[in-house]
Formats: structure tokens, C-alpha cells, sequence
């Protein structure tokens, strides 16, 4: 009676171990998947940073350059006249390329990504870095859009306000040259720490 007794609580153990054995592989597994799904959807982002860095090391010091030179122009006499006759002497004088950046910043593989529980896999310092990026992008070319409201008011080249507008709008643009440093920094930043310049095109 007791060596059936000894064997059916070997049998338990062995049965209870094996059922934990089992769940302990299993979430193992799980785990494991897991890993590999967010480094498939980190390697997605970092493509995607890679992208739109590359359009801000071409068009950044684009903007600091038409920056740099408003400045200067604010002084010119001849500048706000011309202004005032003629508001696209604006972009005439300006701009080389007639506009700003004209495409816009991908975001949409963070945007996918944020709604998926695997980022929970992500390291905290990474998608802080990441979401620093990405905050920064939708709030950089905010100035952009305000510069172009002024630009497009009625009478923003009148005699009376041509002075004043420009001021404004220099401002618009120091500032979109502004947040364009500190995205590029964060760029910068996540090109080291991620080795993006290792990324396959």
C-alpha cells in the first residue's frame, strides 16, 4: 500500500512537473516570437527614421540658409520696396527652390507600431528616443504653416504693414529653423544608438 502510495505521488510530481515544464517552454516560445515581431517592427521604424533624416540633411540647411539671409534682408530698403511692389519677390529673392520642404516626414510606421502591444518589447530608452523623434516632426513645421497664413493675408504687403509682416514672417522662419536643429540632433542621435548607417537600403 505504501510503495502504490510512494508511485502515485511520484506519478503527481511528474505530471504537475511536466505541465509546468510545458507552460514555462510555451511562454518561453511566446516570448522569444514576441522579440522577434518588435525587432521586425523596430527594424520597419529605424528604416523609416533613416528616411526622414535624409530629407532633413537636404532640406534643413536649406531653411537655415533662407533663415540666414531674411535676417540680413530685414535691413535692405530695397528688399521691403520690392516687398511691397510685389509680394512673390519673397521667393524670387529667397528661396532657390521657390518653397519649404515639400515632402512631408513619414511617421506611419511609429504610428502602427504605438498601437500594437509587442512595443511593450521595445526598450524604455529606445521609445523614448523614438517618441522624442516623432513628437518633434509633428510640431517642426507648425512655424511653416503660420508663415504661410501671413503670407497669404490680404494686404500683408501694404506700405503701412510690409515692414512689420516681414518681421513676423522671419520670425516664422527662425523658428521652423529652429525646431529643425533640434529634430536634427535627435536624428543624430538615434543614427548612433540605433547604427542606422548599418541598415540594409
Amino acid at each position: 500500500m505504501k510503495k502504490v502510495f510512494i508511485e502515485y505521488i511520484a506519478q503527481m510530481i511528474l505530471i504537475v512537473f511536466s505541465v509546468v515544464l510545458g507552460l514555462y517552454l510555451n511562454q518561453k516560445m511566446v516570448d522569444y516570437n514576441q522579440k522577434q515581431e518588435a525587432q521586425k517592427i523596430l527594424s520597419i521604424i529605424y528604416s523609416e527614421v533613416k528616411d526622414n533624416r535624409e530629407l532633413m540633411l537636404d532640406w534643413s540647411p536649406y531653411h537655415q540658409e533662407i533663415n540666414d539671409n531674411f535676417k540680413k534682408l530685414l535691413k535692405d530698403e530695397k528688399f521691403t520696396k520690392g516687398f511691397i511692389q510685389d509680394k512673390t519677390t519673397l521667393f524670387d529673392v529667397l528661396m532657390t527652390r521657390r518653397t519649404f520642404m515639400t515632402q512631408p516626414l513619414s511617421d506611419d510606421a511609429w504610428e502602427i507600431a504605438k498601437a500594437n502591444p509587442i512595443i511593450s518589447n521595445i526598450s524604455f530608452e529606445e521609445r523614448l528616443l523614438l517618441s522624442k523623434i516623432y513628437n518633434q516632426q509633428k510640431s517642426t513645421f507648425e512655424p511653416a504653416s503660420k508663415f504661410f497664413d501671413v503670407y497669404h493675408t490680404k494686404g500683408v504687403n501694404t506700405v503701412e504693414d510690409a515692414q512689420e509682416n516681414l518681421e513676423i514672417l522671419q520670425n516664422f522662419m527662425n523658428e521652423l529653423a529652429g525646431r529643425e536643429l533640434l529634430l536634427m540632433q535627435y536624428y543624430d542621435e538615434a543614427f548612433k544608438r540605433f547604427e542606422l548607417d548599418k541598415l540594409k537600403e
